[in-house]
């Protein structure tokens, strides 16, 4: 009879493989961060393109604190994002002798609020803020 083989030294054994699960837990973490990155993204509000500012007043005698900033804007989209950054109320509305069809205008806009018309064309538009109508500016869609 044959002795039988001596069992392996614990010691010396192959450490074990880790399965799928560990690789599949860290796939799914990856995917969740970048879903995350990308939702916070999507729903942060876009960077004015736009400021609307004042100086708390906006007196009828044509206060120059009251303004658009900058006052001539060329867009490189067809979007554009005007802030009311200012501590009065303020409009966006088009004059009807823009170069193309005119978006809707805004309704008021309070301390904070943004307006985000998209054009359907390129052109040149003017706006001004019906609240303080020497509040006037351009914009141009290419």
């Amino acid at each position: 009879m044959e002795p039988s083989p001596k069992p392996a030294d614990a010691t010396s054994a192959a450490p074990k493989k880790r399965g799928k699960g560990l690789w599949i837990g860290i796939a799914a973490v990856v995917l969740i961060a970048i879903i995350g990155i990308a939702a916070y993204y999507y729903m942060m509000p876009p960077a004015a393109n736009i400021s609307i500012v004042d100086d708390g007043k906006c007196t009828p005698t044509g206060d120059t604190a009251c303004a658009f900033s900058p006052t001539s804007y060329t867009a490189t989209g067809r979007t554009v994002t005007w802030k009311n950054n200012g501590a009065v109320d303020h409009t966006v509305h088009f004059f009807a002798n823009s170069t193309a069809t005119r978006p809707d205008n805004s309704t008021t806009l309070g301390p904070g609020a943004t307006f985000a018309p998209t054009f359907s064309a390129a052109g040149t538009y003017y706006y001004y803020c019906s609240i303080h109508g020497w509040m006037k500016g351009t914009v141009v869609v290419s």
